[in-house]
């Protein structure tokens, strides 16, 4: 028998992909199966969602209505390239795989903004209570990479607009983060916020300071880095204490995440609210490093008691962007 009203969200980013397909009835969605992906056991993205239709029975068993994809990278014309992974994706493609007349592909974090409505208080954690006001919102989300996303108040409902604000050039505040620029970019050439703010930002952090201190990884540190990335490697050794350039190397990521978190605060004037969304901040924010990232939020000068007042919200649901792409093909068929 089929299965009908099915609908089909993605939630594809730079390392992991959720699918799942949800029921629609009316204005809500039921989720019916969701799947976590992880991009690299497979060669491109129409395999990894031919493996899923199949896993689930089939297109003829699903009889699907529609689809629409969170993607981690700028969309055009429906087409994109993903930033950390070497994946066209092109929504032609994708509805002729599907048999659908159209498939809706948005970015990531701007499908995570859509996601917003659908969560509920267990999913985020308040981290300042501010005075949410009408305006407009923002999101920051440090992952794979960085993305950051304006939600503008549009008669009193939000429309998220996609940035590419992660890639904007990384402005050191302290002597020590100068340091830190000079030397990314000898690596790097420019260095972005994305250089820092992400799993392997905190691995550039942490090589860093062991090259200040003329220390290197060990053989098998080094390794783990080659295999795994840097950020987990430097989160367990930091949570451990292990390792003090690892603590120092967190605490100095948690504050220019703040930093940047302030300055699109300031730039999209977020007086309804700043949600910290992405796979690392719900892994690494204890209270300690909840008041660091504060600390730097509102380090603004003449806009510091703006700041405050501005509510900051984490998200602990992983599955937003999911969430918020299949909300997104909703509001388009009203």
């Amino acid at each position: 028998m089929k299965n009908n009203n099915l609908i089909l969200a993605g939630d594809i980013g730079g390392t992991k992909t959720y699918l799942g397909l949800f029921k629609s009835e009316g204005a809500s969605l039921s989720p019916v199966n969701v799947k976590k992906l992880v991009n690299t056991d497979f060669q491109s993205i129409s395999a990894l969602i031919i493996s899923f239709i199949d896993d689930n029975g089939g297109l003829k068993n699903l009889a699907l209505t529609g689809a629409a994809f969170g993607v981690a990278c700028p969309v055009e014309g429906n087409k994109c390239s993903l930033t950390n992974t070497p994946w066209v994706i092109d929504g032609e493609v994708i509805a002729d795989i599907l048999n659908l007349p159209e498939v809706s592909l948005l970015n990531d974090l701007a499908a995570t903004g859509w996601g917003l409505e659908a969560l509920g208080s267990d999913d985020i954690k308040v981290i300042n209570q501010g005075q949410k006001r009408d305006g407009n919102a923002a999101l920051i989300a440090a992952g794979t990479g960085l993305g950051e996303t304006i939600l503008f108040n549009v008669n009193g409902q939000r429309y998220p607009s996609a940035t590419e604000g992660g890639h904007t050039d990384f402005a050191p505040r302290t002597d020590l983060e100068i340091e830190l620029l000079a030397h990314l970019m000898r690596r790097f050439g420019h260095v972005s916020y994305e250089r820092l703010l992400s799993g392997d930002g905190l691995g550039n952090i942490y090589t860093f300071l062991l090259n200040k201190d003329n220390e290197s990884l060990s053989k098998e540190t080094q390794e783990l880095f080659d295999n795994h990335g840097g950020g987990e490697i430097v989160f367990k050794m930091a949570r451990e204490k292990s390792h003090p350039r690892a603590v120092e190397a967190l605490q100095i990521f948690v504050s220019i995440y703040g930093a940047e978190a302030g300055n699109l605060a300031l730039k999209s004037l977020s007086t309804n609210g700043l949600y910290i969304g992405g796979g690392i901040a719900p892994k690494i924010f204890s209270d300690e490093e909840e008041k660091i990232f504060m600390e730097s939020f509102v380090k603004k000068g003449r806009f510091r008691e703006l700041l405050l007042e501005m509510p900051v919200y984490l998200i602990k649901n992983d599955k937003a962007a999911l969430l918020g792409a299949s909300y997104f093909l909703l509001e388009k068929r009203k």
